[in-house]
């Protein structure tokens, strides 16, 4: 019995000492960042959902709108040399396909998508920041709770819930282009963001890679009161039975893999048209 009790002090004793060598969420989210910053090509994708229902003078309406995209990066140094993106945006019964290139120009980068027939060439998208989109200041993320182990896909992770404030989430949007809503810190006022609930959000760390293999957040609530508040502040407040609301808005970033990127080549008529 005696060696029965010491096997089982031992094995307690084992747990402790392992559960006060793991890291705290904070610190694993930061080096995960860290590590997601550090590659030579990634690639992965992004699903966002935007739904609204009400009704207006008796007409009831009821829309909901998906993007997906894929993305994939080569980098030269730590800079992106070049992006491609590919998806569709679902909208009212209509399925949009779409593609995108982005290179190194002059004055920092230029885009060129084409959605239908033709290429459409800008500048300003900004590629630095849509590549840091799983790498950014982990200080923006709060109340940090390790949630356990799960898999995404194929790989084994640690699951890490919390939330952050409006104004950050708009950021992170924006810095992802808006993802294709034209969402951004501009869409509400400072004090309509600063009245807002948090959003949460949800990150998997590889456990293998220690990297940050994916991100969701929920916005539906914080995009609903921003919505009402914003109709408020303008003087366009719901009068009688009408009404509306935002009954979704989830935005998820996955990076499927690092450094085994194939590389890729510019189609000469993505940017044909600026030349």
């Amino acid at each position: 019995m005696k060696k029965f009790w010491a096997a089982v002090l031992c094995l307690v004793l084992a747990a402790a000492l392992m559960a006060g060598c793991a890291k705290k969420p904070d610190e694993l989210i930061k080096s995960a960042m860290e590590n997601s910053s550090n590659y030579e090509s990634s690639q992965g994708w992004m699903d966002m959902t935007l739904g609204m229902n009400g009704s207006a003078s008796g007409i009831n309406m009821d829309i909901e709108v998906n993007m997906h995209m894929n993305y994939a990066t080569i980098m030269e140094g730590d800079k992106p040399a070049k992006m491609k993106m590919d998806g569709n945006l679902s909208m009212m019964g209509m399925d949009i396909p779409y593609e995108m290139y982005a290179r190194k120009a002059d004055s920092g980068y230029e885009a060129s998508m084409k959605m239908g027939e033709e290429w459409s060439v800008s500048e300003g998208f900004d590629v630095e920041a849509f590549n840091n989109t799983v790498s950014f200041d982990p200080a923006l993320f709060k109340n940090l709770t390790a949630a356990g182990k799960e898999k995404v896909g194929n790989t084994d992770c640690t699951k890490i819930t919390g939330t952050m404030a409006p104004a950050d989430m708009m950021s992170y949007l924006e810095m992802m282009g808006g993802g294709g809503f034209n969402v951004n810190n501009d869409s509400f006022s400072e004090e309509t963001l600063k009245e807002l609930t948090d959003v949460n959000v949800t990150v998997w760390v590889s456990e293998s890679e220690n990297r940050v293999v994916q991100i969701t957040m929920d916005g539906t609530e914080m995009m609903n009161a921003a919505m009402l508040k914003s109709l408020e502040e303008s003087g366009e407040s719901l009068e009688g039975d009408d009404s509306v609301a935002v009954s979704a808005f989830n935005v998820t970033f996955h990076v499927s893999s690092i450094n085994d990127v194939e590389d890729f080549e510019i189609p000469a008529e993505a940017f044909a048209a600026a030349e």
